[in-house]
């Protein structure tokens, strides 16, 4: 049986799901933003009750995916794959001075 001499660079990468979010960027930009939900709920909730709380956080990863899915596409534009999941390492790695996920030598 012949082996596969060129196997595509791109063969295995995850395909963009929705406005230039995979899986997993998707996930992390809805469970942040139903953060974001839960933190504007408790302003909102003197005002609309305790309603605000599950609505707020169901209903934040809606604009926040839609607006920010245009923004993500144009700063993933022409980069590597993992680019955006390197940059979120090595930004955590600066705010808690540990030097694990940096590039430092």
């Amino acid at each position: 049986m012949a082996a596969i001499d060129f196997i595509p660079d791109r063969l295995n990468v995850r395909p963009v799901v929705w406005r230039g979010f995979t899986v997993g960027e998707l996930g992390v930009a809805a469970l942040c933003s139903a953060g974001l939900g839960l933190v504007t709920a408790v302003f909102v909730a003197p005002f609309a009750g305790w309603i605000a709380f599950p609505m707020l956080v169901i209903l934040m990863p809606l604009p926040v995916a839609w607006f920010s899915g245009e923004w993500l596409m144009r700063y993933k534009r022409n980069k590597p794959d993992n680019y955006l999941w390197q940059h979120v390492i090595l930004l955590l790695a600066r705010v808690t001075g540990s030097t694990e996920g940096s590039c430092r030598y």
